[in-house]
């Protein structure tokens, strides 16, 4: 079963997060090309690993290896060593949940509260 955290958690913990962290929060991360600078190949004897950072620089990397076909070996692993707040954890370190629709909500408004919103007469 999905442990979803509260909406005001998620309220609170945005709160400490940098513009590129609420953006990947909601619009999920921007993966750059094979042929970015935020991403490194390396080939060893019947294998490539893919490195990868977030290209908005929220602090997110993952990695992954393929065999020498490009089939993937393994699943994407997250490193979130260099995101920190962006994890929501208490301070034992146990997940506070994923963010659901209900928290997501919250974030954009977070967000649209730090643009420049235009107004318009209603019809």
């Amino acid at each position: 079963m999905t442990n979803y955290a509260d909406p005001a958690i998620v309220a609170d913990k945005a709160a400490g997060w940098s513009d590129a962290q609420l953006a990947c929060r909601i619009n999920r991360h921007a993966w750059p090309a094979l042929n970015h600078p935020m991403t490194l190949v390396s080939h060893g004897r019947g294998y490539y690993e893919v490195r990868q950072r977030c290209v908005r620089d929220c602090g997110v990397a993952r990695k992954t290896t393929l065999n020498e076909k490009g089939y993937q070996l393994e699943a994407w692993s997250m490193d979130y060593s260099k995101a920190k707040p962006y994890l929501m954890t208490d301070d034992k370190g146990k997940s506070l949940g994923r963010i659901d629709h209900h928290g997501r909500a919250g974030l954009w408004l977070t967000a649209i509260g730090m643009a420049s919103v235009t107004e318009v007469p209603n019809e």
